[in-house]
């Protein structure tokens, strides 16, 4: 074999970023996500995700878990709460995981989070993410259906 070959291989590489990178935050996880939530994120996160995803701003907030009046009142601060953060990253972590089961369609990956699912007591994915418990369940079902289980 070439070893001229092997040294010169590079990975494929997608040429299309993860949501939470086209949004802006700084990892997808680890410490400086963290930091980041801590903090407060930018309200700019806000209106990236939804020019990303191509949906209004009171959709992505009611499944975020924020009310359109305390969103308002984030306009002060220019940055969310910390809770509020999380919840924003959860939704996007688990979008992302729709996008790439749905083939890197964003559209028709929020098509099937805000469907209700039989398997899942006929709530849609998205109404469940606002909990850790809930988001996890949505990712086992994204698991699931990606691997052809559906139970």
């Amino acid at each position: 074999m070439n070893t001229e070959t092997i040294q010169n291989y590079t990975p494929h590489q997608s040429k299309t970023r993860k949501l939470w990178e086209r949004v802006g935050l700084p990892a997808s996880h680890g410490f400086i996500l963290i930091q980041e939530i801590e903090y407060g994120l930018s309200l700019n996160v806000v209106d990236k995700a939804t020019k990303e995803l191509n949906i209004p701003q009171s959709l992505l907030l009611k499944l975020i878990g924020i009310k359109p009046s305390h969103f308002s009142r984030r306009k002060i601060s220019g940055k969310l709460t910390s809770v509020e953060s999380e919840r924003l990253v959860r939704f996007i972590r688990v979008v992302d995981s729709a996008i790439k089961l749905m083939g890197g369609d964003s559209q028709e990956a929020i098509k099937w989070l805000v469907a209700p699912a039989l398997n899942m007591n006929g709530q849609s994915p998205a109404s469940l993410i606002c909990t850790e418990t809930g988001a996890l369940e949505v990712m086992q079902l994204i698991g699931r259906t990606r691997h052809g289980v559906f139970s």
